[in-house]
């Protein structure tokens, strides 16, 4: 990866995870559409709940963070206690691209940078 002095680690760990945020992208392209949303909003669920847990595990906070809060939506949803709409799947798009930021940031000097993520979270909240 990058060049970079990476723990074995954290050079498994984002395999793996841009690996969990393309079938993430790809689920959420699909959600929308699909008449079984109940499957896929487990999926997205169980992903974006393994890269919060092993981000944790390495202490990269703000990706824990980031992702935290993204499941509590999926959370909602899974509850159906919200609507999958444009909006929903849009905010949830946002985190894959943020998330992926993050990881590049990770990937290219072994720390998460500084990232402002009010503007999404406040978008987020107006959906729980």
């Amino acid at each position: 990866m990058a060049g970079s002095k990476l723990t074995p680690e954290t050079e498994i760990y984002l395999v793996e995870s841009y690996e969990f945020l393309d079938q993430i992208e790809a689920d959420l392209i699909n959600l929308e559409m699909s008449s079984d949303k109940r499957d896929l909003l487990e999926d997205l669920f169980r992903h974006i709940h393994t890269i919060k847990g092993n981000a944790g595990f390495l202490g990269f906070q703000t990706i824990e963070l980031l992702c935290h809060k993204n499941e509590s939506l999926l959370s909602k949803l899974k509850e159906k206690r919200g609507s999958i709409d444009s909006g929903t799947v849009d905010i949830l798009l946002e985190y894959v691209d943020l998330a992926r930021d993050l990881l590049r940031s990770v990937e290219e000097t072994g720390k998460e940078k500084s990232l402002d993520l009010s503007s999404h979270f406040s978008r987020l909240e107006k959906l729980l």
